[in-house]
């Protein structure tokens, strides 16, 4: 992800426990994962949740963090009009949503945490 007016870039990628997200400042590169496929590089901006907020002011970013995993799962980014979206490792899987369903809140014991 990038940000206007944010040196550089982040990649969020599974952690190594399988629950956790993690951002790295690595290079983003494709890369040929073998039997998984491969990793490419695409613009995703047109996309939603992404499109509504681009040219928006960040007004918070939360952690997400799981009681069950005892882990952060995930980061939700608000903007200043109200629009925002979540990036979670659900299932050793990136998911992008405008919000997390009301029972994997409660499921997951998720709180939120200002930073």
């Amino acid at each position: 992800m990038f940000f206007d007016g944010v040196k550089g870039g982040g990649i969020f990628k599974c952690g190594g426990d399988g629950a956790s997200l993690e951002l790295t400042s690595s290079p983003l590169l494709e890369s040929d994962i073998g039997e998984y496929g491969n990793e490419g590089i695409v613009d995703i901006s047109a996309n939603e949740p992404f499109y509504e907020c681009i040219g928006r002011k960040l007004a918070e970013l939360h952690l997400i963090f799981s009681s069950v995993e005892d882990a952060n799962i995930g980061v939700r980014f608000n903007f200043e009009d109200g629009e925002g979206f979540c990036v979670v490792n659900w299932g050793d899987e990136i998911n992008i949503m405008k919000c997390l369903p009301d029972a994997f809140e409660k499921n997951e014991g998720v709180k939120y945490k200002v930073i």
